[in-house]
This record gives C-alpha cells, sequence and structure tokens, in this order.
C-alpha cells in the first residue's frame, strides 16, 4: 500500500511511481518537502482502502480526522492521484443553512461508497431495483425530483451530458451535468451528476428553498444513479473549497453521515453487476426521511 510507503517517509518512491503529470504539479524536492511536513500530523492514521474498476484507492485519515491523505493507482501500480485534504472537522463551516436536495426517502453514502468521493460533499441515491439492476430507467433515483437547498440565484448551468448506463462512468465529464447556485455571505452549492436536458432552471434565475430545479441523473463521472450535493467558497467547482454544511438547528451533515451509515468502512472490491446491489441493501435499513 502506498499509504505504508509515505508514512515511512520514502517520498522517493511514492515520487518515480507518479504519472507525469503529477510529475509535473512538483519537482522532487517540492513534493518531499510538502510529504515531510504533512506526515509528521499522520502518526497513527486510520486507512481506508478499496479497488474499483483496476484501480485502487487508498484514504488516510488523521486523528481527530482534520486532516487525509488521498491516493489513487491503477493495475500497473502508476499512481495518479496524490493530494491532501482537509476533512469537514478542519474545514470551514458554512454560515448559511441548508437543507437536503431531495425529498422523501433517499441514502445518504458516506465515503466508502465513492471513491470520487470529496470531504465536503454529500451524495445521496435509492435502494436499487433487485428485479432491474442494470436498468437505469427502472432505478428509483433516475429522474427523481430535486430541489434548492436554498434560496439563491443560478450562476451556472450544464445539462447535454448523456446520462451513462449503469455500471459505466464518462470521466470526461467530471460532474456531468450539474447545476452552480450563488448564495448569501459569498456561499455557492452545486448539485451534480444531474439527468440530461432535466434541469428546469437558466442562469441567472432566481430559485427559492424547495424549488424543484432538476432530476437526478447518472451523467459524469458517476456508475449508478444518485445526487452530489456541495457547498463552497466560489463558483468553480474544480477550484473551489468545499465548506462544511450546516442544516437547521446547527445539525452538521458530517455528523448525520456517521450516525446514519453504520457500513462507513466496510469496502466495494467491484462495482460490476452488482456488487453495489449488496451494499444498498445493506443500506435500506438507514433511509433517510426528508419529508
Amino acid at each position: 500500500m502506498y499509504g505504508k510507503i509515505f508514512l515511512n517517509g520514502c517520498f522517493r518512491v511514492l515520487y518515480d511511481n507518479m504519472t507525469e503529470d503529477l510529475q509535473q504539479k512538483w519537482r522532487f524536492e517540492e513534493f518531499e518537502q510538502l510529504a515531510k511536513k504533512e506526515m509528521a500530523h499522520f502518526h497513527g492514521a486510520i486507512a481506508e482502502t478499496q479497488k474499483f474498476n483496476n484501480k485502487f484507492y487508498e484514504v488516510w485519515t488523521k486523528k481527530p480526522m482534520s486532516r487525509q491523505v488521498h491516493i489513487a493507482s491503477d493495475e500497473n501500480g502508476e499512481i495518479f492521484q496524490f493530494r491532501f485534504v482537509e476533512t469537514p472537522s478542519g474545514m470551514k463551516k458554512t454560515r448559511n443553512h441548508y437543507k437536503p436536495p431531495v425529498k422523501l426517502k433517499w441514502i445518504l453514502m458516506s465515503q466508502a461508497m465513492l471513491p470520487t468521493y470529496i470531504t465536503g460533499t454529500l451524495n445521496f441515491t435509492k435502494a436499487a431495483n433487485p428485479q432491474h439492476p442494470s436498468i437505469l430507467e427502472q432505478q428509483d433515483a433516475f429522474e427523481a425530483k430535486i430541489v434548492a437547498p436554498a434560496d439563491g440565484r443560478v450562476v451556472d448551468v450544464v445539462s447535454t451530458i448523456p446520462n451513462n448506463k449503469i455500471g459505466m462512468r464518462n470521466e470526461n465529464d467530471r460532474f456531468g451535468n450539474y447545476i452552480v447556485m450563488a448564495h448569501e455571505r459569498g456561499e455557492y452549492s452545486m448539485l451534480a451528476h444531474l439527468s440530461t436536458d432535466k434541469i428546469a432552471v437558466e442562469k441567472g434565475q432566481h430559485v427559492q428553498t424547495g424549488d424543484v430545479i432538476a432530476r437526478a441523473g447518472n451523467s459524469g463521472d458517476s456508475v449508478f444513479p444518485h445526487v452530489h450535493f456541495r457547498v463552497m467558497d466560489q463558483p468553480d467547482p474544480l477550484y473551489a473549497k468545499p465548506l462544511t454544511i450546516l442544516m437547521p438547528k446547527h445539525q452538521e451533515f458530517e455528523h448525520l453521515d456517521n450516525a446514519l451509515i453504520e457500513f462507513a468502512g466496510e469496502m466495494v472490491d467491484s462495482m460490476s453487476q452488482f456488487a453495489f446491489i449488496a451494499v444498498i441493501r445493506k443500506l435500506v435499513r438507514n433511509l433517510v426521511d426528508f419529508s
């Protein structure tokens, strides 16, 4: 595991196994300096690993859960992702209160479900249809209503990315179809992986909390229908920093997640036809009622 190599201070081994793109991001001396600085905080780190589409993902979390190392490598052992990430307890909290972008019974997924999970992001889905697990249109989450999590103004919309078949993903369009909204106090929210041509708002339009603004889909870097909800400090999701989301009565989603997702920490070895079903069945008892 590359995480152990990092914790043992073998930075040259890590660097030599990185893709050219990563090596262009840092000179070795720069990477070594950054890694040494970070490594001092990761003694006793907790590891979580999983395999997904022949790629390996490691997440090492420091105590008290304020920082993570994300390492991803392919089947040949080449590292294509290496980053240090703040967890919700180490991030700034939103000053606004937000409501879930979904209604009725949805499942709030934990980090273990998605290797592309970004800390500070919530992902919602519904139980898969056990009779038709591979048919997109038969899934309860597909084209279910998505609502505005807070009052705001739409600042960006993408709506023409095709939905993926179940188990397939579009790595060229990371977020697929999405909406970015501006809210009070300089905060922005994003709803991603929406269904093709099912976005009901336009750029510049003002929305109110609870307005139906889109339908859930399976577009972008997504293998099954779900909604990716993120609050951030600027409108460009590629460069924005995520914020810990506060719900009414100051309930933090990070606490809600920990309380509801009992299987967090169990690994999914494959998302082919369909290890996902077994995981979803475990989650049915954790349905979240937001009605």
